[in-house]
C-alpha cells in the first residue's frame, strides 16, 4: 500500500517542526518502518525533510550512524527552544480572525499557537476560535450552542460564510435584473434598527411586538441592544477566565516541585492585638496602602490586587515561577501563583521589590521585614545599649 509522503520541513520555527514531526511519525507507522533500523529511519527523516532539515543535521554535527531518538531530540532542541508558556498563552488568548482571513486559516493559526502553550484540552482551542471569529452573527450562533466541539464550530462558521456569499450573489443578481429605479428605492426604503430590515416609513414589522430576549416591545431579538451588550460581557468574561486558567496551570506546575516555606505572621488575621501598621506607597505607578509586617519573611500581594495595578501584558511578561510555600496565621497554606518584581516608592525612596503572588479574596499587599528595612520603614534598636 502506498503512503502519502509528509510535506518537507518549511522552516526552523517550532510550529513547522512540530507539524513535520507529527506527519513523519504517522508515515513511519503507515509504511511499516516503525521497527526499522535507526540508520534507516534517520535516512528517511533526512530524505523527506528536505534541504532545511539536512542543513540543521550538518550544523549540529550529527551522524547518520547515531541513534534515531537522540537525533530527533537534538533537532527538537534546536527548533523548539524553551519558551515562556504564560506569554505564549497570553498571545493565543488575544488571537482574532484578521480581515480577509478564511475560517480554516484562522483555526490553523490557533492550532499552531496551541502547540507552544502545552494545553491538554482541545476545548480551550475551541473557545479561542469562538471568541476570535470576526462575523458577529456566527459568533452568536456558536456561543448559543451547548456541547460545541471545535470541528462543529469550524463547520458551522464555514457554512454561515458560504450562505452569506450565496445571498450576496443572489441579491446582486436580483438588483441587476430589477427594472426599479435604485435611487428611488433607497430614498423610500431605509434600514430599520427596530426590526433589522429595510422598509418604507410606517411599515415596521416589530411595531407592538415583544422581544423574546429582553421582553420589551417594538423591536425584535436579532437587533436587541441588551442582548448585544450581554454577549460582549460574556465574551470578555470568557477571556478573563481563560487568562486565569493560564496562571493556575503555571502555578500548579511550580507547586509540584520541592518548595521553600516562608512564614507570614499576620496575613488576613482577625486576632491582631494592636492596630496594624500601614503606609501609603506607589506600586508600579499606582497609590496603594501597604501593610508593614515585621513577622513576615517575604513580600506578598493578592492576585486580584495585582491585576488592578498592572495590565495583563506586564503580568504575562514578568510573572515568574517560584518554589516558595507560604504559611499564614494558624498554619494555613496559601495558594501561590508565582512571583513578580515591581517598583515601590515610599517617601521619595524607590526600590524594586519582589512580591509573592497569592490567591486570596481579601487582604492588603504586605511588606516583609527585609523590604521594610530597605525602605527605612523599620529601624533596628540595639537593646544592650
Amino acid at each position: 500500500m502506498e503512503c502519502r509522503l509528509p510535506t518537507k520541513l518549511l522552516s526552523t520555527r517550532s510550529t513547522d517542526w512540530q507539524r513535520f514531526k507529527q506527519e513523519f511519525d504517522i508515515f513511519v507507522i503507515a509504511s511499516n518502518n516503525d521497527y526499522a533500523l535507526d540508520k534507516t529511519k534517520i535516512a528517511l527523516l533526512l530524505n523527506i525533510g528536505g534541504e532545511i532539515l539536512v542543513e540543521i543535521f550538518n550544523d549540529l554535527n550529527l551522524s547518520i550512524d547515531g541513534k534515531y531518538d537522540e537525533i530527533v531530540e537534538s533537532i527538537q532542541a534546536h527548533c523548539a527552544p524553551q519558551s515562556n508558556v504564560v506569554f505564549e498563552r497570553y498571545k493565543m488568548f488575544n488571537m482574532r480572525q484578521e480581515e480577509g482571513e478564511t475560517v480554516d486559516s484562522f483555526v490553523q493559526r490557533i492550532k499552531s499557537q496551541s502547540l507552544l502553550c502545552k494545553f491538554k484540552d482541545e476545548s480551550i482551542t475551541r473557545d479561542i476560535f469562538v471568541i476570535g471569529v470576526a462575523n458577529k452573527d456566527v459568533k452568536a450562533k456558536l456561543i448559543s450552542k451547548s456541547d460545541l466541539t471545535l470541528v462543529e464550530a469550524v463547520v458551522m462558521a464555514n457554512k454561515a460564510n458560504e450562505l452569506a456569499k450565496e445571498v450576496q450573489v443572489m441579491t446582486k443578481s436580483g438588483n441587476q435584473d430589477s427594472q426599479v429605479d435604485v435611487v428611488k428605492l433607497q430614498n423610500e426604503q431605509m434600514f430599520c434598527k427596530y426590526c433589522g430590515a429595510h422598509h418604507s416609513k410606517g411599515r415596521c414589522l416589530a411595531y407592538n411586538k415583544t422581544c423574546n430576549y429582553c421582553k420589551r416591545q417594538n423591536h425584535f431579538e436579532k437587533v436587541c441592544i441588551k442582548k448585544k451588550k450581554d454577549l460582549e460581557m460574556n465574551t470578555n468574561k470568557v477571556v478573563e477566565e481563560l487568562y486565569n486558567m493560564a496562571c493556575v496551570d503555571t502555578a500548579v506546575d511550580h507547586q509540584a516541585k520541592d518548595s521553600e516555606e516562608f512564614l507570614l505572621d499576620s496575613i488576613t488575621s482577625d486576632y491582631e492585638t494592636v492596630k496594624e501598621w500601614t503606609v501609603m506607597g506607589t506600586v508600579n505607578g499606582h497609590y496603594l496602602p501597604l501593610k508593614l509586617d515585621s513577622g513576615a519573611q517575604c513580600n506578598v500581594i493578592p492576585l486580584l490586587l495585582l491585576k488592578r495595578i498592572c495590565n495583563k501584558n506586564f503580568i504575562s511578561q514578568n510573572l515568574e515561577g517560584t518554589e516558595v510555600n507560604l504559611l499564614a496565621y494558624g498554619n494555613h497554606h496559601l495558594n501561590v501563583f508565582g512571583q513578580i518584581t515591581v517598583p515601590v516608592s515610599i517617601k521619595n525612596r524607590i526600590v524594586n521589590i519582589k512580591f509573592i503572588v497569592v490567591n486570596t479574596a481579601v487582604g492588603k499587599a504586605i511588606l516583609g521585614i527585609n523590604s521594610c528595612i530597605k525602605l527605612n520603614l523599620i529601624v533596628k534598636v540595639d537593646m544592650e545599649k
